[in-house]
């Protein structure tokens, strides 16, 4: 059998292989499995669906009224890239996680979560992803290292900006 992912967006993940107790039908975070064994032209990646009438589009030839234009699509992506960042690390949150740790990363995930309210009329390829807890170096600032650390600094924020 081979199907497709819907996603709530209405397009289409890769058609994968399954096996026989893959569950079609919605799944709990209300992507659509549909078997596509025998559909002609068998629909791809990025694909359109109708639900209503059961009917894939290509790209090139989805009905105005269902198009999503590119906006949507970044928003779609970083919006999957931040839930990837939080459910990475949801270990954190776990009872036997020692309290400075969950209340260190307790904050990163809700800076993540609150990215698409903060940002929302904003191009999400412009938008800075917070760094996780355990990424950010703790460096002490001396005489001898101000210059440098300076100097640093200003290379990351002329790179941020390109």
């Amino acid at each position: 059998m081979l199907i497709i992912c819907v996603t709530p967006n209405k397009y289409c993940r890769a058609p994968e292989e399954v096996v026989d107790d893959f569950p079609l039908g919605k799944s709990s975070d209300n992507h659509l499995f549909v078997d596509i064994t025998n559909r002609k032209p068998q629909p791809q990646e990025w694909w359109y669906y109708d639900k209503d009438t059961d009917t894939f589009y290509p790209p090139e030839d989805t009905p105005e009224d269902m198009k999503f234009d590119e906006i949507e699509l970044k928003w779609f992506e970083f919006r999957n890239q931040r839930n990837v960042m939080l459910s990475t690390s949801d270990w954190t949150q776990l009872p036997d996680v020692p309290k400075k740790i969950r209340n260190t990363w307790k904050g990163y995930r809700q800076k993540l979560r609150d990215l698409p309210q903060i940002y929302k009329h904003k191009n999400p390829e412009d938008i800075p992803l917070p760094y996780p807890p355990d990424r950010i170096l703790e460096v002490k600032v001396t005489r001898k290292n101000i210059l440098p650390l300076i100097k640093t600094y200003i290379k990351i924020l002329c790179k941020k900006k390109k």
